[in-house]
């Protein structure tokens, strides 16, 4: 979800694998000019939430896009603080007094702040604050449960598994909650519906661990354990659903945080290399965010994302080696808005219809759009590519013969935009007739081409042919061949003693056109 999660998942990031840009980014340094290091944890609109390192304390801290608009939220009196996340209003953390840490939610100040350890409780943390729930865990005689709040301490509600040994919640989208418990020795990634009762497990088979980290929209994200690797881990509400995030190349990857369909973490090249970068659903799709950064930061992880119809926002940090420092980053998406457009609004028959998106500019990497459609009589590629040194490409979409107007939708997707196209399908229908000779003695044929609105598909299409003359004898219906919009046929004629004008109509698909030849004696 749109936030950001704190684990002991060391050094990894990012791979710059492969270029496959969702867009143009830029990257901005929050790093406050008195720390000693700091991190984005946490991002909601235009509000970022972290650490800032002062003095030597890590200071739970909040910033609204500048390193000047930095707010140190860590209380008089802590030992050390930090904010894991924000709604906008409110920032979740944990507070330090003395050795105990306490789930605290700050109100924008560091005076204003409410410790949310339930009663009973030694410690307490808290990672992910949305529409007035947080969840997090609990220290109870020395266990650790996962629970969720409703902004006090005694609105603690237990999510821990009866049978766990240890469980923690990581985050919430307002409906399900995820994080990971201890069950038979071993951590397995798992979802929850607000109760403990509603435990499910999404530990993949194959894993000998695994975290739930994120969560939104029916999607859950983090990590598993394979084959003693880290792999970012893609779930849809199931242990079955599991999809391994690990792009090709990397030695190991993690997955903190997903909204709108995006996916945002790190990996680790096998040579070491660690950089933040963004999926949107399969390994595939890694997205290099390290390589909007400035050549002398070495590594890099992002950490939470929130994305709106037009921006996506993602902090994380990165390691600067001119000042040998981690420091907090926030990436932006450029305005990624795009056109999108067909040639035809109306197709018949077994046609095609050429569909073209266009971006304002060049991009630095290639520009990677999902494209779909609403009907199975309409057949879309599954993306179209715009290649760096270009602005827009096109594609065709095909559809088949229907027997009745139907309306379809096409859409072209890039990050969280989405732009569509109706296609209205139409039968096939006859749109002209064409006589050879235009006028004929009686007695000698003539030759008719019909013509469709749009190709035959297979089995080709049945149009009917009359006539509305005693001295003329039409076929009745001729066969268009698949593949084809035309088909020919003659007309018989008998003898006449004064001109004579035939009609000739052909009919298809509700529709008709008629056409006029001459007999003369």
């Amino acid at each position: 979800m749109k936030n950001a999660i704190r684990t002991g998942f060391v050094a990894l990031s990012s791979c710059g694998l492969i270029a496959c840009g969702l867009g143009q980014w830029s990257a901005t340094n929050l790093h406050p000019a008195s720390a000693s290091e700091s991190a984005i944890y946490g991002v909601y609109g235009s509000s970022q939430v972290g650490y800032a390192a002062v003095n030597g304390i890590w200071s739970a801290s909040k910033w609204s896009g500048t390193q000047e608009s930095w707010v140190n939220l860590n209380p008089s009196g802590s030992t050390q603080s930090y904010a894991l996340s924000t709604d906008g209003s409110n920032q979740l953390g944990a507070i330090w007094f003395g050795e105990e840490h306490h789930a605290t939610l700050w109100g924008g100040s560091s005076g204003v702040y409410v410790n949310l350890t339930p009663t009973g409780a030694a410690r307490s943390e808290g990672h992910r604050s949305f529409n007035g729930v947080q969840v997090g865990a609990a220290r109870f005689n020395y266990v650790r449960k996962a629970g969720m709040w409703t902004g006090t301490a005694a609105s603690w509600v237990e999510l821990h598994p009866v049978n766990a040994v240890e469980s923690f919640a990581y985050d919430t989208d307002g409906v399900q909650q995820v994080g990971a418990a201890n069950i038979n020795s071993t951590y397995g990634a798992c979802l929850w519906t607000g109760t403990a009762t509603s435990y499910v497990s999404l530990h993949p088979p194959t894993a000998s661990q695994s975290y739930a980290l994120g969560v939104d929209g029916g999607q859950q994200v983090g990590h598993s354990v394979v084959s003693r690797y880290s792999h970012a881990s893609l779930w849809s509400g199931t242990a079955i659903s599991w999809v391994d995030l690990n792009p090709a190349g990397a030695r190991s990857s993690i997955a903190f945080s997903v909204d709108g369909g995006q996916q945002v973490g790190s990996c680790v090249l096998h040579d070491g290399r660690v950089r933040a970068g963004m999926w949107t659903g399969t390994a595939a799709s890694w997205v290099d965010l390290h390589a909007y950064l400035p050549a002398h930061y070495s590594m890099s992880e992002a950490i939470s994302v929130w994305s709106d119809a037009n921006t996506t926002v993602i902090g994380g940090y990165a390691i600067n080696t001119q000042t040998q420092r981690k420091e907090a980053i926030v990436w932006r998406s450029a305005t990624m808005d795009f056109t999108f457009s067909l040639d035809k609004t109306t197709i018949a028959g077994q046609n095609s219809v050429r569909a073209t998106v266009t971006m304002p500019s060049v991009r630095p990497t290639n520009t990677v759009f999902r494209i779909g459609d609403n009907s199975s009589l309409v057949s879309t590629p599954s993306i179209a590519i715009i290649p760096t040194d270009r602005v827009t490409t096109s594609f065709r979409v095909t559809v088949n013969p229907v027997t009745h107007p139907l309306t379809t939708t096409i859409s072209a997707t890039l990050g969280p935009i989405t732009r569509l196209q109706s296609l209205t399908l139409i039968p096939l229908n006859p749109t002209a007739l064409a006589f050879a000779p235009s006028q004929t003695t009686g007695g000698a044929p003539v030759t008719c081409r019909v013509v469709m609105n749009g190709v035959a598909g297979p089995g080709g299409a049945v149009i009917g042919i009359a006539d509305n003359s005693p001295f003329a004898e039409a076929p009745g219906n001729v066969t268009v061949p698949a593949g084809s919009n035309q088909a020919s046929f003659s007309i018989l004629t008998s003898a006449v003693t004064t001109p004579t004008l035939v009609v000739v109509t052909a009919t298809a698909g509700g529709g008709a056109k008629t056409g006029v030849f001459r007999i003369n004696p």
